[in-house]
Parts: C-alpha cells; sequence; structure tokens
C-alpha cells in the first residue's frame, strides 16, 4: 500500500514537473499548461502578475492587467495553452499555469544570434558576432568557430575578416544539462578593386617610353563618362526631353491661335468701317405742293343753293 502510495506521489510530482520552452527573439512561442481539460478555471501568471485567465462556466478568456505587456501580445489557444507573439527579452522568465488550483511550473528561454552589421562580410573588414541567452539559470554562453575551435564568450569580435572565419559558427549553451545550438552562417566577400585610373600622370624625365608605355592614352570610359549612367537616369532624360518637347509646341499652337485671332478681329473692324452710314429716314413724308392744292379743294365748303320763291296759296 505503501509502495502505491509513493508511486502516486511520484507520478504527480513528475506531472506537475514543468517544461521548459525555447524560442528565438520576436518569433512566436506556444506553451503547453500541461493539462488538457479543466473544470472550473484555468489561469496563466508570470511571476506572479496575471497574463491569461478562463472560466469553464463563461468560456470567455480574461487578459490581465500587469505591469508588462506580455498580456497584450498573448492569447490562449485550446484554452489551455498560451501563445505570446512576438516574443521579447523580458519575456523570458519563469510561468506559472494553474488549472483547477493545480500549478503547473514552465520556463521560457529566448536566443538571440545576430550579427553587427550584418552576416555579409568583405575582406579585412571588422565584425562582431553576439549569442544573448534571456532565461537560463545556470551555466554559460560560448561561440564555436568553423573550424571547431571554441570561444568562451558570447560576444566575439572579428578584426581583421579573413577567409577562416567563413562558414557557419554554433552558439552553444546548456538547459538543465543538455546543450543546445544556434547556428549563424557568415560569408565573406573580397572587396571590389577600383578601377580609377590617372588622365595625365606626371612620368619622369627620361622615362617616358620605359615605365608608363601607356600613359598618357585615355581609357574609352574616360572619354566617354555617359556611358557609364545608369538605366533610370536614361529614362529620366528621355521623359525630360519630351516634355519639353510638347511644351514647345503647345507655346507654337496658342501662339498661331492668338496671332489668328487677332487676325479676325482687325479684319471685321476694317468692314465695320468702309459700310456707309444709313440715317433714319421718317415715315410721314410732309405733303407736296400739289397735295396741298387738292385737300384746299376738298376742304371747301359746297356753295350754298339758291333761293327760291315761296309758293303761296
Amino acid at each position: 500500500m505503501k509502495t502505491i502510495v509513493l508511486f502516486g506521489c511520484v507520478l504527480g510530482v513528475l506531472c506537475a514537473e514543468g517544461k521548459v520552452f525555447r524560442t528565438k527573439l520576436g518569433h512566436s512561442v506556444t506553451m503547453e499548461c500541461g493539462v488538457n481539460a479543466f473544470s472550473s478555471s484555468l489561469k496563466w501568471e508570470r511571476e506572479g502578475t496575471l497574463v491569461q485567465s478562463i472560466l469553464q462556466r463563461f468560456g470567455m478568456p480574461v487578459k490581465g492587467s500587469g505591469s508588462t505587456d506580455v498580456a497584450k501580445r498573448s492569447k490562449l489557444k485550446q484554452n489551455t495553452n498560451l501563445e505570446i507573439n512576438p516574443v521579447k527579452p523580458e519575456d523570458a522568465g519563469p510561468f506559472t499555469c494553474t488549472a483547477d488550483k493545480t500549478p503547473h511550473e514552465h520556463r521560457l528561454v529566448v536566443v538571440s544570434v545576430s550579427p553587427w552589421p550584418s552576416a555579409d562580410l568583405l575582406l579585412g573588414s571588422s565584425t562582431q558576432l553576439h549569442c544573448q541567452v534571456y532565461g537560463l539559470t545556470s551555466g554559460s554562453v560560448q561561440w564555436k568557430r568553423p573550424n571547431g575551435r571554441q570561444e568562451q564568450s558570447q560576444t566575439v569580435k572579428l578584426a581583421p575578416v579573413s577567409r577562416a572565419d567563413e562558414g557557419t559558427w554554433e552558439c552553444i549553451y546548456a538547459i538543465d544539462g543538455e546543450p543546445q545550438t544556434e547556428s549563424l552562417v557568415v560569408r565573406v566577400t573580397e572587396p571590389t578593386p577600383s578601377t580609377t585610373t590617372l588622365l595625365h600622370p606626371k612620368i619622369p624625365k627620361g622615362d617616358i617610353n620605359t615605365t608608363c608605355p601607356t600613359c598618357g592614352h585615355r581609357t574609352p570610359n574616360s572619354t566617354k563618362p555617359w556611358l557609364d549612367l545608369q538605366w533610370w537616369v536614361w529614362v529620366a532624360v528621355g521623359v525630360g526631353g519630351l516634355v519639353v518637347i510638347l511644351l514647345i509646341i503647345s507655346i507654337i499652337v496658342m501662339y498661331k491661335r492668338i496671332k489668328r485671332r487677332k487676325k479676325r478681329l482687325l479684319q471685321m473692324k476694317n468692314a465695320n468701317q468702309m459700310k456707309p452710314k444709313q440715317y433714319c429716314q421718317c415715315r410721314h413724308q410732309r405733303p407736296t405742293a400739289a397735295a396741298k392744292t387738292q385737300q384746299g379743294r376738298r376742304r371747301e365748303k359746297p356753295s350754298a343753293l339758291p333761293l327760291q320763291p315761296l309758293l303761296t296759296q
């Protein structure tokens, strides 16, 4: 009986033992609570600060209002798992998932591997490789070169960069005694040689034909520098020339139209000046002398009839 009880206690401890979740800086991570279902309530906390919680009775998750913004960047998946997107350095550390008053402790480790200023390096330049692991409780961080040699530091400075630095670098660290690695590929290229030439180099006297047989001769690129222009420069020149031509054509057309209109107005003005003047003629003309005589005759009173003697009876 004691063996069965002891086995049950050990099994409970193992079930309650948390996991370590590892992710890269800026990526997303989903942490499992350790249970697939719950009967009353479930909540996620980070160092005592509420991040997410849900009640089975309501079924709606509630975000915490802590001092950190991890609650704003997190959500519950399948009602038990916690997803954080994107992950920041301050998110690293312990998390507690409590399901039906049973806590499950977990830990988040955030890894950041970055070159500065870039992973594409020029031969002879300088750079720094950084490997930062947030949330580790113990252990150290070190680099492993492409040739297998290890650097006991989380920051490696390469100055100057050589061909031996090209390849895959590994950032090595340990979580609970288990080694973990993050890779970084470094590429090394040779710098482009400069093609600048002197047009008129100074030649010592007596060495004109021996030391510099090509001095005094210009290269084709130096005589025609416009051949080295980019394609977008030619496009800009062409568009600008087309705009200038269209502007000149529009100015010429407007000038001719205005000149034609002025000429038409001048012709109309001259035509109006050549027309004879028409004076107003009265409709009622004064009567002539003959008409007056006739009117006078018409207006004469008729002669009186001769008096006849009265008849007497």
